[in-house]
């Protein structure tokens, strides 16, 4: 069961994995301008243009690294997950306030597979705040063990 899978690899970060997902967020909400920029789309050649890519600021693939380094990431049926879908698509701005971890957990992993097929979709996700927002919320379901 994916939860199951999501619990232990939270339950798995140590302190030091906490601090740096902490000093992440700081860096996040800290950040100026933009998250990505475009790169691409010139003529390398005559009638040949080079398909514009997404050019990442380091912050966002440094969280994204913390995510696949730490097994964040799980393996589930991300583009039918209709429950994300829709929390995405809530107006209000604390929208996960209520997220759990497995949620929270599940958001991530769908917006990282979705950049796999959609490029630029993990800057958005930064862009637009919800990165920040959702960091916010996985810090805030760290074990009450490691909580100062």
């Amino acid at each position: 069961m994916v939860e199951t899978e999501i619990i232990d690899s939270v339950n798995a970060l140590t302190v030091h994995d906490w601090l740096q997902l902490q000093a992440l967020y700081e860096r996040v909400i800290t950040h100026t301008g933009s998250f990505s920029k475009m790169g691409g789309g010139q003529e390398i050649e005559k009638g040949v243009i080079e398909m514009p890519y997404t050019i990442e600021e380091p912050i966002i693939s440094e969280v994204r690294k913390f995510f696949l380094e730490k097994h964040l990431i799980v393996m589930y049926d991300w583009s039918h997950w209709n429950e994300g879908k829709a929390m995405f698509k809530v107006g209000e701005a604390d929208r996960f306030k209520e997220t759990n971890v497995e949620d929270t957990i599940k958001l991530f992993t769908a917006v990282m597979r979705n950049d796999r097929f959609c490029d630029g979709a993990w800057a958005d996700l930064f862009e637009n705040g919800d990165g920040a927002k959702l960091l916010k919320r996985l810090l805030a379901n760290q074990p009450s063990s490691l909580v100062k």
